[in-house]
């Protein structure tokens, strides 16, 4: 169950689900695969979550729903259109957003009816992560990130990031971020790429018979 956000604190309650839900969570096995990833992981959880088990997606199928490439990494250009035929058979959907502002952002957050969201860094978030060289990895190429985040209030953002068993693997790292600064979020988040973009999966919108007749 997600628990509302009150914007004001991160309650116990909260980061109690948040640990129960990325206890299960895999971590991306290449540098550029934080994308397929994530949304494998925020299907995982909804699915558990809805007792819905036919949302789940496996690694492989991800990989081609967003045409991973090994040198160019992921794109959700055709995710929608790719994944949506599985999901609808469910009444579930792929849902994008863009310049999205904090509260927006946590209105997705609580639906309990919704996955959690993704959204995507830039590049400088993983020269604030402390001891961790971004320019010895793909991050360094200026590649954007995908992280999951899960409850915010003013000064911090818990977050899920994918990446953990690379900072993991670096010496200089002691632990994978797990919350953010809530300014910095904004800013990663409103990077040159896609500013302030959000994915989630929703429930598909519900039309009576007399909207159908409607809109023909």
């Amino acid at each position: 169950m997600k628990h509302r956000c009150a914007i004001v604190t991160i309650t116990d309650s909260q980061r109690e689900t948040y640990q129960t839900a990325v206890e299960d969570f895999i971590t991306q096995s290449e540098e550029n695969t934080c994308l397929p990833t994530a949304v494998v992981n925020i299907l995982d959880e909804l699915a558990e979550r809805r007792e819905t088990p036919g949302l789940r997606v496996s690694e492989e199928e991800m990989l081609e729903y967003v045409d991973y490439d090994p040198l160019l990494g992921a794109t959700t250009d055709f995710l929608p259109e790719r994944l949506n035929p599985h999901l609808n058979s469910y009444n579930y959907e792929v849902k994008e957003d863009r310049s999205l502002s904090m509260s927006e952002l946590n209105s997705i957050i609580e639906d309990e009816l919704a996955s959690y969201p993704i959204v995507e860094f830039d590049s400088r978030y993983f020269e604030w992560v402390d001891g961790y060289d971004a320019d010895a990895g793909i991050y360094g190429r200026k590649q954007p990130h995908t992280v999951v985040p899960f409850a915010f209030n003013d000064e911090t953002v818990l977050i899920f990031d994918p990446y953990e068993d690379f900072y993991l693997a670096d010496p200089e790292v002691g632990t994978a971020p797990k919350e953010v600064p809530q300014p910095l979020f904004y800013e990663w988040w409103s990077g040159e790429s896609a500013p302030r973009w959000s994915l989630c999966v929703e429930q598909m919108e519900q039309h009576t018979l007399d909207e159908l007749e409607d809109s023909e």
